[in-house]
C-alpha cells in the first residue's frame, strides 16, 4: 500500500482500532511518519495507540496535543519534552483527575499539577508528592470529597495525615485498615471504626502498618474487650508466633504497644501475669532455637516492665525483702514449677517496695545454692539463669547508683593530680580511654556481674561509663561546693579545677554555669600580679554567660569580621585603642563569643590574629599574663575582652559590614538600612533577657512547628505585616507591644515557623498578670487568623504544655487564656492585643485552667471552658441562661448589695458617658443574678450586660474602652 492510499485509508477509518491494525506495520514504517509530516495529517488518538512511534516525529506530536490537550494522556514521559510543557502552560492547560489516572507520568511536571491542584481538589489525593497543608485537608473536607479505596492504594501517602485518615473512616470505618504505622486517631474516631469494622487475623496479616500502630493496638489490646492476639486460639497462637520467629520477624514482636515508651504509661495497671497471657502458648517447642528464643521473648516482657517502670520512677523491685525472695525461689526451684516462679515474681512486682543491692542479691542466690544442694534438687543452669537475670534486671539501678561514686572518684583525682605533669598525663589517658572505648562492648569487660567492682577500682570504667551515659558529669552545684571547698581548704587549686574539668570535657547544666563563672573571676584575683586585669567585671561580661545568651545568624562570617576589623587598624593608633575602655555596643556582643562558638578552635582563632603581627605582640608583650595562661595569647585574650573590644573604637565606619552579619539577611532584607542600629540593640537587648515568667514550651502541628522566643534575630519579624502593626519597632504603633514581647519578663511571643523553610509563618502574642497567662489570637503576615492554630486540640495541647512546664519548675500558674479576636469596636478590626492599656489591665476570672472567650456572629461570651461550651445557646442573650430569676433593687441581699457597691465605684472612677450621661446604679432598670455575677439592663437600653465574676470585673464594651486605673480590671462584655 503506497502512501496516498494509507492516508485515504487512515481518513474514513482513522478512530476504528480493529481496520488500523490491519495497517499496523505500514503505520509503524518511517516513511509513513515522514509522510505524514510533510501533509500536514492530524494523526487520532486510535492511530496512536495502535502505532505509537507516530509520535516519534515531533511535528505530529505538536499537532497531535494542539489538536486536544487531554491527548497528553498518551504521551510518555519522553515524549512530553519542553515544548509541549510550554504549549501547556501557555494555554493554562490544567489535567483533571482522570487524566491524571490513565497517566500518572504527568505529577512529574510541576507546572501541571499547580494549576490541576488549584482548580480541582481531588486531584491533590492522587499526588504522591503532594505535601498536605492544614488549607487542603480543609478543601477536602469543605468540598465533601468521598474517598475511595483507591486512593490509599495509589497513593500511600495519604495514610501518615491524621485529618485525611479520621475524614476517610468517618465515611467508612473499613478505611482504618489503611491507617499508617504514626498515626493517632481521636477517640471517638476509634470507637466508631472498631464498632463498625471489627479487626481480625486476617484484617491484620494483610495490613501490617496495623500492627506498627502503637495506639491502634494499645487500644484493641487494652480496651476491646473482645480482641485478644489477633484473634487466634491457642494452638493457632502457637503456631503463629513459631512462624513470626522463624520468619525473623522477633523484633516485630517486641514493637507491641506495652514494649515500648511513650505508651507504657498507659499500662501501669497492666500486672506481668496479664501481659504475659496475650503469649500463653506451650513452651516445648520441637525447634531448639525457636524455644530460646521464646524465652528470650519472656525475659524481655519481664525487663521491659522493670524498666517502665524506673522510667515511672515508681521503681517496684521482684520481692517487698530479702527473705520473701529468698522463700519464693526455694519453693519455686524445689517444685519444679515455673508458672509458680512467675507468679510470684508477679506479685513482687506489685507489691515490692526496696531496692535490694548486689551483695544482698549474692547472698540471696548463693542461699539457694546451698539449701538446693542440701535437699538434692540443686540445678545449677536454671538458677544461673535466674542469677543473671536479675542482674540484668537491676542494671539501671547499678548505673544510677554508679553515677555518684565516680563523681567521688573524679573529685578524688582531681586531688591527686595538683601537679602539672599528673595533670598532664590524666588528660592523655582520658582521651585515649575514651577514644578505645568506641568501639568495644560491655562483655569485654567482664559483663555485669563484675560492673560494680571495676568501677571502685578502675578509672577506665569510669570513663567508659562517661561514654555510655551522658549525663555522667552533669555536675550539680551541690557538688561543685564541694570543689569550692577543697580550694577553699587550700587541698586544691581553682587553676586545676578549671583546667582538669575542661580535660574531663564536663557538660554543666545551666543553674551552675554562674557557679561556674567564679572559678575564672577568682583567678585573675587569686594574684596581685593579675589585679589589674580584674576590672570589675560583671557577670554579662563573662565569657561563659555569653555563651549561653547569645546564637549568631552567621557563625561563618565571624573569622571575615575579625580579619576586617584587625585590618583597618593602624599600627600608630594601637597604644591609644589599648589604653581606653570605652564600649562599641555593636560589636562588644560580638568578639567575646570568637572561641567560644563550637565551630571555632583556637588554632582559627590564632591564625586571624597572627596575620596582624603588630597587635599580636603587643597583646602577648604583658608579662604578667604568662604565668597565668602559660604563654598562650588565646586564653589571654579571651580574659580580658575589654581590651579587644576597646579596640573598635577604631572602626565605627565598619557599621554597616557588621549588622548585617549579627542580624541575618532576612531581617536585614526587610528593614530600611537606617533601622540596623536600632534593631541591633533591640536584639542585643532581648537576648540579655534571662527569666521570662511565660513557660517555655515547643511542639509542631502539621507542617507547622512553634515555640516560644529563642535566641534569634527572626525574632524580630514578629511585627512584620502582622494585623496593623509594622516591622518598625520605632513606631508608637504597636511598637511597646513587640519590643516588650522581646525583652521584658512578663511577656512573650509564640512563634509559629514553616518546618521546612524556617521562616515564620504566624504568632501570638503572650501576657502574664499575676497567675495567669493569656494567649492572643494568632495571626499570618498578612494580618489575618492563622486558622491551623484555631482548633480546640491544637489549643489544649499548647496550654497542657504551659501547664505542666509551670508544674515542673513549681510555678504558681492558675490558668491560661485564650482570646479569640477582636474587640466590637466600629471597625472590627482592632486586636485586643496591640492595645497595652487593655491587655495590661486584663485578668481572668477563675474558671479553671483553660478557658475560652469565644465570638459568635455579633455577640462575644466570656469566661467558658471549652469542655463547657454550648454552642446552641450563643443565639440568645446571656441573661436568658442565668442560673436565678431577675431580681430588683428590693430582692437584692446585704452581700449583694456590697458586690453592686463595688461596680458603682468602679462606674464612677470610669465616668463613663453614654450620650454625655454618667450610668450610675440607677440607672439601671433591672439586675439579673447568677451565683456569683450579675447582668443589667439600663432603662435607655443601651446597655445589655454587666457581669461580677468572683474573682474580676467584667464590664461593657464602652467602659473597657475608657481610661480606668490601672488596678481596674476591665474585660470586654456583650453589647446591642
Amino acid at each position: 500500500m503506497n502512501y496516498s492510499k494509507l492516508v485515504s485509508f487512515c481518513i474514513h477509518n482513522g478512530h476504528d482500532v480493529d481496520k488500523l491494525k490491519e495497517v499496523q506495520n505500514e503505520l509503524e514504517k518511517p516513511g509513513a511518519v515522514s509522510f505524514f509530516e510533510q501533509h500536514s495529517f492530524e494523526v487520532t488518538p486510535e492511530m496512536v495507540m495502535v502505532a505509537p512511534s507516530l509520535l516519534t516525529s515531533h511535528t505530529l506530536k505538536m499537532e497531535f496535543v494542539k489538536g486536544d490537550p487531554n491527548r497528553v494522556i498518551y504521551l510518555s514521559k519522553e515524549e512530553l519534552d519542553d515544548e509541549v510543557v510550554s504549549y501547556l502552560d501557555s494555554i493554562s492547560y490544567a489535567p483533571t483527575r482522570k487524566i491524571y489516572e490513565k497517566n500518572p507520568v504527568l505529577f512529574q511536571i510541576p507546572s501541571l499539577v499547580e494549576r490541576s491542584e488549584s482548580e480541582y481538589v481531588d486531584v491533590m489525593v492522587l499526588d504522591p508528592n503532594h505535601v498536605f497543608s492544614y488549607i487542603d485537608m480543609f478543601l477536602l473536607e469543605e468540598n465533601n470529597y468521598l474517598f475511595q479505596e483507591s486512593d490509599f492504594i495509589r497513593n500511600p501517602n495519604l495514610r501518615n495525615y491524621k485529618k485525611i485518615m479520621e475524614c476517610a473512616i468517618r465515611q467508612n470505618p473499613s478505611f482504618i485498615r489503611y491507617i499508617g504505622a504514626d498515626i493517632m486517631l481521636s477517640p471517638s474516631v476509634l470507637k466508631h471504626a472498631l464498632s463498625e469494622y471489627p479487626v481480625t487475623k486476617e484484617v491484620l496479616e494483610e495490613n501490617p502498618a496495623m500492627v506498627q500502630n502503637d495506639y491502634l493496638m494499645s487500644y484493641l489490646i487494652f480496651r476491646d474487650h473482645n480482641f485478644k492476639l489477633y484473634h487466634l486460639t491457642k494452638s493457632e497462637q502457637r503456631m503463629y508466633i513459631v512462624t513470626f520467629l522463624k520468619e525473623k520477624k522477633y523484633d516485630a514482636l517486641l514493637s507491641l504497644p506495652f514494649m515500648r515508651p511513650p505508651f507504657q504509661k498507659r499500662f501501669q495497671s497492666a500486672s506481668m501475669k496479664e501481659l504475659l497471657s496475650y503469649f500463653d502458648v506451650d513452651l516445648s517447642f520441637n525447634d531448639v532455637d525457636t524455644q530460646m528464643k521464646y524465652q528470650q521473648l519472656l525475659n524481655q516482657l519481664f525487663s521491659m516492665q522493670a524498666e517502665f517502670d524506673y522510667q515511672q520512677n515508681k521503681l517496684h523491685f521482684l520481692y517487698p525483702d530479702v527473705a520473701s525472695m529468698n522463700l519464693a525461689f526455694q519453693n519455686a526451684f524445689l517444685r519444679h514449677e515455673e508458672e509458680n516462679l512467675i507468679s510470684d515474681l508477679d506479685t513482687f512486682i506489685n507489691q515490692g517496695q526496696e531496692v535490694v543491692t548486689r551483695e544482698q542479691l549474692t547472698s540471696l542466690v548463693q542461699s539457694v545454692k546451698d539449701n538446693q544442694q542440701s535437699s538434692g534438687t540443686y540445678r545449677t543452669e536454671e538458677i544461673s539463669n535466674i542469677y543473671s537475670f536479675l542482674l540484668n534486671l537491676h542494671r539501671d539501678v547499678y548505673l544510677s547508683k554508679s553515677v555518684s561514686q565516680m563523681k567521688k572518684k573524679v573529685i578524688k583525682d582531681l586531688e591527686l593530680s595538683s601537679k602539672a605533669e599528673n595533670k598532664v598525663k590524666l588528660g592523655k589517658s582520658i582521651r585515649r580511654i575514651q577514644t578505645d572505648f568506641q568501639h568495644q562492648k560491655w562483655d569485654d569487660y567482664g559483663g555485669y556481674d563484675h560492673l560494680l567492682e571495676e568501677l571502685q577500682s578502675k578509672r577506665e570504667h569510669v570513663l567508659k561509663m562517661h561514654h555510655v551515659r551522658s549525663s555522667l558529669f552533669d555536675f550539680t552545684e551541690e557538688e561543685f561546693s564541694q570543689l569550692e571547698n577543697l580550694c577553699l581548704q587550700g587541698k586544691l587549686s581553682r587553676e586545676t579545677v578549671a583546667d582538669t574539668l575542661h580535660s574531663y570535657d564536663v557538660k554543666l547544666d545551666l543553674e551552675v554555669f554562674r557557679f561556674y563563672n567564679r572559678f575564672y573571676a577568682d583567678l585573675a584575683k587569686e594574684d596581685k600580679r593579675t589585679s589589674k586585669f580584674s576590672i570589675e567585671m560583671s557577670d554579662k561580661e563573662k565569657f561563659p554567660y555569653h555563651y549561653l545568651n547569645y546564637q549568631f545568624a552567621n557563625e561563618g562570617h565571624i573569622s571575615t569580621v575579625l580579619q576586617t576589623l584587625f585590618s583597618k587598624i593602624k599600627e600608630e593608633d594601637i597604644p591609644n585603642i589599648l589604653n581606653t575602655y570605652q564600649r562599641f555596643p555593636e560589636i562588644a556582643s560580638l568578639l567575646p563569643l570568637v572561641d567560644l562558638v563550637p565551630s571555632f578552635s583556637t588554632d582559627t582563632y590564632l591564625s586571624i590574629l597572627t596575620d596582624y603581627p603588630e597587635i599580636y605582640q603587643r597583646l602577648t608583650s604583658d608579662s604578667s599574663a604568662k604565668y597565668l595562661y602559660d604563654n598562650n595569647p588565646l586564653l589571654y585574650l579571651i580574659g580580658h575582652m575589654k581590651q579587644v573590644i576597646s579596640m573598635a573604637n577604631g572602626l565605627k565606619e565598619e557599621e554597616k559590614e557588621l549588622y548585617p552579619l549579627i542580624l541575618g539577611d532576612r531581617v536585614v532584607s526587610s528593614l530600611p538600612s537606617e533601622l540596623l542600629s536600632d534593631y541591633t540593640k533591640v536584639y542585643i537587648e532581648s537576648m540579655l533577657r534571662e527569666k521570662s515568667s511565660i513557660p517555655q514550651i515547643s511542639g509542631s502541628v502539621g507542617p507547622y512547628s512553634y515555640s516560644t522566643t529563642t535566641k534569634e534575630p527572626d525574632n524580630l519579624l514578629i511585627g512584620s505585616k502582622f494585623s496593623r502593626s509594622c516591622i518598625d519597632l520605632t513606631n508608637v504603633s504597636g511598637a511597646p507591644t513587640y519590643r516588650g514581647c522581646l525583652t521584658k519578663p512578663n511577656m512573650d511571643v509564640l512563634i509559629v515557623r514553616d518546618k521546612f523553610t524556617h521562616e515564620i509563618v504566624a504568632r501570638s502574642i503572650l501576657f502574664r498578670t499575676k497567675n495567669t497567662v493569656m494567649l492572643a489570637p494568632f495571626y499570618d503576615t498578612k494580618g489575618h487568623v492563622f486558622e491551623p492554630f484555631l482548633q480546640d486540640d491544637v489549643l489544649q495541647e499548647i496550654g497542657d504544655k504551659m501547664m505542666s512546664q509551670a508544674k515542673q519548675k513549681d510555678d504558681s500558674i492558675d490558668a491560661i487564656l485564650y482570646n479569640c479576636g477582636l474587640f466590637p469596636t466600629s471597625d472590627l478590626h482592632s486586636p485586643m492585643i496591640e492595645d497595652s492599656r487593655l491587655f495590661t489591665d486584663f485578668l481572668h476570672a477563675d474558671l479553671g485552667p483553660y478557658a475560652f472567650v469565644l465570638k459568635t456572629s455579633d455577640k462575644y461570651v466570656g469566661g467558658l471552658e471549652s469542655s463547657q461550651v454550648d454552642t446552641s445557646s450563643f443565639e440568645k442573650p446571656i441573661y436568658d441562661h442565668l442560673r436565678q430569676p431577675v431580681k430588683t433593687k428590693e430582692d437584692i441581699t446585704e452581700n449583694d448589695l456590697k458586690r453592686i457597691q463595688v461596680l458603682d465605684e468602679i462606674i464612677k472612677q470610669g465616668k463613663l458617658d453614654v450620650r454625655s450621661k454618667p450610668i450610675l446604679l440607677d440607672d439601671f432598670e433591672s439586675l439579673y443574678c447568677g451565683e456569683d455575677w450579675y447582668a443589667g439592663k439600663r432603662k435607655d437600653g443601651q446597655v445589655d450586660c454587666v457581669i461580677l465574676p468572683t474573682m474580676d470585673v467584667r464590664v461593657p464594651m464602652e467602659l473597657a474602652q475608657t481610661n480606668l486605673p490601672l488596678n481596674i480590671n476591665t474585660f470586654g462584655g456583650q453589647t446591642r
